[in-house]
């Protein structure tokens, strides 16, 4: 066990002590759900372990089956995965979920008698189970009304579940002592104001467009807390230039935030093998188009499984889960379009081989559904697809239509019109590839690269030092 792991299972006085004695400052990422495949947090952890930091990150999954087995070493820094408990009930409701159990477990054992014949069914007995019957059905109406009274009132107060976070993260960030906490997303805006007023340095980077929109009239709350707590971080980041615009004005910065996309690096590894093709089972020679990424009710990949009813040649490989309920939803609409035998769902590879991996593909697509949060969003896989020089086709999402046409990239198509999407493949599939344009290809890549976002960042670091030393 090396020295800086030993700390980690130091009690909080001794740990104290022992962070005046580190010498490399410490950072704390706070990332709902923890690693998994989420290349952003692997790269920006890398990167600032590369920097001189050392690097801990911090994830939290809701239930019991959260607590991961202590901390795990990564490549270049540790993570670890804990519960979020639920928040504690008010005495009010402990009241009636007691009152509610006590009558039903007396109802059991009236039922339980009555089983077993060791009481007759006399009228006074079956008065009794009746009224015990009409007492249990009233406490576990009261204790609903109590409930969703409390949960109305906590999504009105606490809209982003943060205390719950709070409670998850908070006693280990304050036995790390951490020099900055770096909340990626809202989850952990409560645990970086609090270790702030503590004396460390709060990063809030703005990971998801739609946590500072209002998509569906129910959310002013949630934009409400994410202000709140975001205006007073010691630095802000975004994920794409609309938002970090955005940022400006709706929490009156009088500086822009540090823009951060989330692009591949330029050393790629080698694709596993085998490769896409050879695992779809799709040949050489075939049109073949590649969506990758997590399945939700806004990504609509059944566009392009439309479209694939008049291109009869077009093959689809889908990097998601298999499990996932919406790409088994997805299944059931390729068999009802009768091209389910030309849509191929492909097991997820590491991060770090994705763009080589699709780049046996002919075509990228983004069918995402228009939204004032998607408007703003510059997706990791819109990065991806131009890296592995794939052309793309994507909807009317406003930033990355424009990083399309812009650049050149491929076509933009409106979602609801499968017939457009068809005839935009057939244009990008007939059109010369911009690959083939090599210096203007790899001046592309290089822009939007993680090497070119990571000085970005560690700008961003540097900026908080001199806050610190003045």
């Amino acid at each position: 066990m090396v020295i800086g792991d030993l700390f980690l299972t130091l009690p909080g006085r001794l740990a104290r002590r022992f962070r005046r004695a580190r010498n490399r400052p410490r950072v704390v990422i706070l990332v709902k759900g923890g690693l998994g495949h989420n290349a952003h947090v692997r790269k920006t952890a890398s990167s600032l372990d590369r920097a001189g930091y050392e690097v801990l990150v911090l994830g939290a999954r809701r239930g019991s089956d959260g607590e991961a087995a202590g901390w795990v070493r990564e490549d270049r820094f540790l993570s670890r995965v804990v519960a979020a408990p639920r928040q504690p009930l008010s005495r009010r409701h402990r009241r009636a979920v007691r009152r509610r159990e006590r009558l039903e477990r007396r109802l059991d054992r009236v039922r339980e008698r009555h089983e077993a014949g060791t009481s007759r069914q006399s009228r006074f007995s079956r008065w009794r189970s009746g009224r015990l019957q009409r007492a249990a059905s009233r406490a576990r109406e009261a204790e609903k009304r109590i409930y969703v009274q409390a949960k109305a009132r906590r999504d009105r107060e606490d809209p982003h579940d943060l205390g719950r976070y709070e409670a998850a993260w908070w006693p280990l960030v304050r036995r790390l002592g951490p020099d900055v906490v770096h909340a990626l997303d809202v989850s952990g805006l409560a645990v970086a104001s609090r270790a702030k007023r503590a004396g460390a340095r709060s990063v809030y980077e703005a990971h998801e467009p739609k946590r500072h929109v209002a998509e569906d009239g129910k959310n002013a709350a949630g934009l409400r807390q994410v202000a709140s707590y975001a205006a007073h971080a010691d630095a802000l980041i975004a994920t794409s230039s609309p938002l970090a615009d955005l940022l400006v004005q709706d929490l009156g910065l009088k500086t822009t935030p540090a823009v951060v996309h989330n692009a591949p690096a330029l050393d790629q590894r080698e694709p596993p093998q085998p490769g896409l093709r050879e695992t779809a089972g799709v040949g050489g020679d075939t049109p073949l188009v590649v969506f990758t990424g997590v399945m939700t009710r806004r990504r609509r990949p059944g566009v392009v499984l439309e479209a694939m009813t008049l291109l009869p040649e077009l093959e689809f490989a889908l990097l998601v889960r298999e499990d996932d309920p919406w790409t088994g939803r997805l299944l059931e609409r390729a068999e009802e379009l009768a091209v389910a035998d030309r849509v191929h769902v492909v097991p997820k590879v590491p991060p770090g081989s994705v763009v080589s991996f699709i780049a046996e593909a002919d075509l990228g697509v983004l069918p995402f559904a228009r939204t004032p949060g998607q408007d703003l969003a510059m997706p990791n896989k819109l990065f991806e697809y131009l890296h592995a020089g794939l052309p793309i086709v994507v909807s009317e999402c406003k930033a990355m239509a424009d990083f399309v046409r812009r650049h050149g990239l491929g076509e933009v198509a409106p979602l609801a019109d499968h017939e457009a999407w068809a005839r935009a493949i057939e244009r990008v599939l007939g059109a010369p590839r911009y690959r083939e344009r090599r210096e203007e290809w790899e001046a592309l890549k290089r822009e939007w690269s993680w090497e070119r976002q990571e000085r970005e960042l560690l700008a961003v670091y540097r900026g908080l030092a001199a806050v610190a030393g003045s």
